[in-house]
């Protein structure tokens, strides 16, 4: 069979009906499955606790201490009630409630894309459809802990049909649209301010489409100001702490907001572990017609560029929304490529093959072995100049008059002497970025300059040839092979086995178990002393246990240097940050003289204190150095047992050299160890 009879096949299948059902239903049900396996994620279990508080009156700062707006813990509040209502669990409820609001989300979005441009070609609209589908019941790095009732969810919900309602439109919106429009533009900052990046890159092109000032009295930007400002003076009204507290004190708890340093160095991580990553397939438009729908995708898919470097921290649930975004994205354009005929199956099978399938076999080596510090990528240095060389005389040999007019265009002494100097200050920037911006600025900087310098001779590509370039195909079949990867690789972490960090697990089990020995009843709580939520929840919300501490973790770093009274460390002279610190650490002294509180658990293991220029400082040692604490501490509780659990180090034979300044243990280096110590807790009960 030729590859364009393939190629009509394939169009014809992806335009079916069916092809939309069958497709969008495997995704749920699958969905569904693997989430039925496993328990809720730990964000979602806090989000749980949180809105039991906001049910119960609970306020910021006297109650709990969160960074989030409450937009998302009134629906939780919402939910429990319903749950108290009908007698069923919180945690049930909360899963039918989010699967329910995703599909209408989904099939509002739908009906919206069938007014729209989009559904002229049915293609189109199946792949957007099925990418919400993905994007949300497979989210990638999301669906390996269950992590469905967060924020970034509650993002998704409104940003489907916001995307939808901004495609290019068959006919102008009518009234009841704008103001359905407005609603959802409000909505997505109330979930967390700069959500609103996504309406500000779309109506910023929007008005640079008008060039009108008229364009700010449109029926959806003033019902969008209306929620907005509506939104402003409820929190205001009702929860005036959340500004007078949480604001300035949350940059105090979490270091990369309040450490330029780490700030900057978050931001080249995700440039280059990311954006830099997945923007190749816009290399497409090199040679493909850049069409209004296709600016959309561009704009989307920089707004949450932009959001993942606001976010900065990179948390599973934060580049959930970044892939849930990037799949569309690349559904819709790789669908292009296939039909423009010029991304040829027949001449590169051998790299699309490999590239892949390459995850399926072998999910740890891709992208790290391309993309990396020390990865295949670097390789286009070298390329970049012999292959000019190659391409001339291919030409030349090929069609002599051809050559002859790419000599006269192109080849002329002044482009050449602009081309060397080009290619040599393209070669300085990336050492200099090497030296001075570390590994993942000089793998951000290295992806955007071949971006820029293929997209260029693809330009020029295009003039002799047909078919996309051979490391045209190379790169965009990488980039869409590290999207299948970071589908695969969570789902592998479920199926034939979990992830560690997936509950239940080994850890989950020894605090249930230690839970019902020693803190059986109702109002028995436990603390968790852990850099990591993921160690209290969701365990405190299926044991139906109250978190008493007003933090979710409980956690105080070292290197912050204030601690209570303590002189064992120089003590920090912003004001702001000894506030704060004072606020979440006596609070957990308090927490120590609840007689609700039965049992503590200390994590000894990821040293959590591990600093350059100080020894490793465990949780108790450092707690330890105020008197105060260490005297509540042995007042009220002893030691119990210790749990020490191991995980199998996959593949400790094979090394990849990443990008990060980890070093392996020396004992590794001799002989790789076959297991490593993942749990390492310490257990005290009261006395």
């Amino acid at each position: 069979m030729s590859e364009n009879k393939i190629i009509n096949k394939f169009n014809k299948i992806v335009s079916a009906q069916n092809f939309l059902v069958i497709t969008c239903a495997i995704i749920f049900c699958l969905s569904i499955f693997l989430r039925s396996i496993i328990d809720i994620g730990p964000d979602t279990g806090v989000y749980l606790d949180l809105g039991k508080e906001v049910a119960k009156g609970h306020r910021y700062y006297y109650d709990f201490f969160e960074s989030n707006f409450p937009l998302s813990f009134y629906i939780y509040a919402l939910q429990y009630k319903i749950s108290l209502g009908l007698k069923i669990n919180p945690i049930i409820t909360a899963e039918i409630f989010i699967n329910f609001l995703a599909l209408l989300s989904i099939f509002y979005s739908a009906k919206i894309l069938q007014r729209s441009a989009i559904y002229n070609n049915r293609a189109h609209y199946n792949l957007i459809i099925i990418s919400y589908f993905l994007g949300f019941f497979l989210r990638s790095n999301v669906i390996q802990l269950g992590e469905f009732g967060t924020k970034s969810s509650f993002l998704l919900l409104c940003l489907f049909p916001y995307i939808s309602f901004s495609f290019e439109r068959k006919i102008a919106l009518t009234k009841s649209e704008l103001i359905q429009r407005g609603i959802l533009m409000g909505l997505i900052p109330c979930f967390k301010p700069h959500y609103l990046i996504f309406p500000l890159f779309i109506e910023a092109y929007r008005f640079w489409q008008k060039k009108s000032l008229k364009f700010f009295c449109e029926l959806d930007k003033l019902v969008m100001l209306l929620i907005g400002a509506g939104y402003l003076f409820f929190m205001l009204k009702q929860t005036p702490e959340f500004f007078e507290f949480i604001v300035p004190m949350w940059p105090k708890i979490y270091k990369a907001y309040d450490d330029s340093s780490l700030f900057f160095e978050n931001i080249l991580h995700r440039l280059g572990g990311q954006t830099a990553i997945f923007c190749f397939i816009f290399l497409a438009f090199s040679r493909l017609k850049f069409s209004p729908n296709d600016r959309i995708l561009l704009l989307i898919f920089c707004a949450v560029s932009v959001l993942i470097i606001l976010e900065n921290i990179g948390t599973i649930d934060q580049l959930g929304v970044f892939y849930a975004v990037t799949t569309t994205c690349f559904l819709k354009i790789f669908y292009d490529l296939i039909m423009s005929e010029k991304f040829s199956f027949r001449e590169n099978k051998s790299i699309i093959l490999v590239l892949i399938f390459w995850p399926i076999f072998d999910m740890e080596v891709l992208p790290t072995s391309i993309l990396s510090l020390s990865g295949f990528i670097n390789v286009w240095w070298l390329i970049a100049l012999v292959y000019p060389f190659l391409f001339c005389l291919a030409l030349r040999k090929k069609n002599r008059q051809e050559f002859l007019f790419f000599k006269t265009k192109y080849l002329t002494t002044q482009k050449i002497i602009a081309a060397i100097l080009l290619y040599l200050l393209l070669l300085f920037l990336a050492l200099i970025s090497l030296k001075y911006l570390g590994g993942w600025g000089f793998i951000a900087f290295n992806l955007f300059a071949l971006f820029a310098v293929l997209f260029c001779f693809e330009k020029i590509y295009s003039h002799f040839e047909k078919n996309f370039s051979a490391f045209f195909v190379f790169l965009v079949t990488t980039s869409t092979s590290c999207l299948i990867y970071s589908y695969i690789a969570p789902l592998s972490n479920l199926i034939p086995t979990k992830h560690y960090d997936t509950f239940p697990n080994k850890l989950s089990d020894e605090i249930a178990y230690y839970s019902r020995l020693y803190a059986p009843n109702p109002q028995d709580g436990f603390l968790v002393f852990s850099d990591l939520i993921v160690h209290q929840f969701p365990i405190l919300n299926y044991l139906d246990k109250e978190n008493y501490h007003t933090n979710h973790v409980v956690t105080l770093m070292a290197q912050r240097g204030f601690l209570g009274n303590s002189t064992a460390f120089p003590q920090n002279k912003d004001r702001e940050t000894i506030f704060t610190l004072s606020y979440i650490f006596e609070d957990l002294k308090k927490q120590l003289r609840n007689k609700n509180v039965k049992i503590l658990f200390i994590n000894n293991g990821n040293k959590p204190f591990e600093i350059k220029d100080r020894c490793l400082i465990g949780f108790l040692e450092y707690y330890f150095s105020d008197p105060e604490f260490k005297k509540i501490f042995f007042e009220n509780f002893r030691f119990e047992n210790r749990i020490l659990t191991s995980v199998a180090v996959k593949n400790p034979l094979k090394r990849i050299v990443t990008i990060n300044k980890e070093e392996k243990n020396i004992f590794d280096k001799i002989k790789p160890a076959k297991e490593t110590i993942r749990y390492d807790f310490e257990v005290y009960v009261r006395k």
